[in-house]
């Protein structure tokens, strides 16, 4: 019987430590995707702003071309 607790506990600890590799892995894919996240919103902001600018010029055009 003494075996067969010492084997439990061996399962637990194993099985702890699984547990806790998923886990680590869970946080570093999360920080990857904020990582990953915040570049991409950027070059969402970098294009909008672009498409802003193009939309002024060729507003200015317009006035412009009506005088």
């Amino acid at each position: 019987m003494g075996k067969e607790e010492k084997k439990g506990y061996n399962e637990v600890g194993e099985m702890g430590k699984e547990k806790e590799e998923e886990e680590d892995e869970e946080k570093e894919s999360k920080r990857l995707i904020q990582l990953t996240g915040g570049v991409e919103e950027e070059e969402a902001m970098r294009r909008r702003e672009e498409r802003e600018g193009q939309k002024e010029r060729k507003r200015e055009e317009m006035e412009s071309g009506r005088e």
